[in-house]
């Protein structure tokens, strides 16, 4: 049974209602991701914390939204449980979206992401070195504010 953390932002699956209050700026930390695993049964899994998930397990900001990306069988089982509607992502891969109280998740399926991965902390996050390289080619503002926080991180860790 699904513990009721989370629930399906197309309305098809509710364990619970989660009250939002306005001017409240719900934020996923390093905590909330961690339970986030766990509701999703994913500890024994191999699954890979993208970007702003990463850089919030490594302490380095906050996110608003996590995206995961997880092993065929595994999205499978996920999709099947948590009744998630399919679609296909930017990057050509499948998808499917949940709401959290904290905000957005996307679980996709992946495949041979197996050398992009080291645990931090206990989770499967990206390498901090295939961050930086996704950030300087994409090259947004975001991106460049997250630049500066990761060589602001690394450069205090020496």
């Amino acid at each position: 049974m699904f513990l009721g953390v989370i629930y399906m932002k197309i309305n098809i699956y509710y364990s619970r209602e989660i009250p939002i209050i306005k001017g409240v700026d719900y934020m996923f930390n390093k905590q909330t991701i961690k339970n986030v695993i766990v509701e999703l049964d994913l500890q024994n899994e191999y699954y890979k914390l993208f970007m702003g998930g990463s850089l919030c397990v490594r302490d380095i900001r906050e996110t608003h939204d996590i995206d995961l990306g997880v092993e065929p069988e595994t999205f499978e089982r996920l999709r099947e449980r948590l009744q998630g509607t399919v679609y296909e992502s930017k990057l050509g891969n499948d998808k499917f979206d949940l709401e959290h109280e904290c905000g957005n998740i996307e679980i996709f399926k992946c495949e041979n992401f197996y050398e992009d991965i080291e645990k931090v902390e206990g989770i499967w996050c990206q390498k901090i070195e295939s961050i930086i390289e996704m950030k300087e080619m994409l090259n947004r503002e975001k991106d460049r504010k997250d630049l500066e926080l990761i060589y602001s991180k690394i450069k205090n860790k020496k």
